[in-house]
């Protein structure tokens, strides 16, 4: 059993995109917890550091010809 006060915390979050105009494409590339400070959300609970991704999106319905 596991008891205690969980300290209170914040994290920094972003995220760019960038559209490539009629081809339908678009980047995206962001973080959750930015600044990568480790955390606690749970007693007990192992620490919680940044996420970072980037992702190449297509969607033919944007695409103009």
């Amino acid at each position: 059993m596991v008891s205690g006060t969980v300290p209170a915390y914040w994290t920094l979050d972003a995220q760019i995109n960038y559209v490539f105009g009629k081809s339908g494409f678009t980047l995206k590339a962001g973080a959750t917890n930015l600044l990568n400070k480790t955390y606690y959300s749970i007693l007990g609970g192992s620490a919680l550091g940044g996420l970072y991704y980037f992702s190449v999106i297509f969607d033919s319905a944007k695409r103009k010809k």
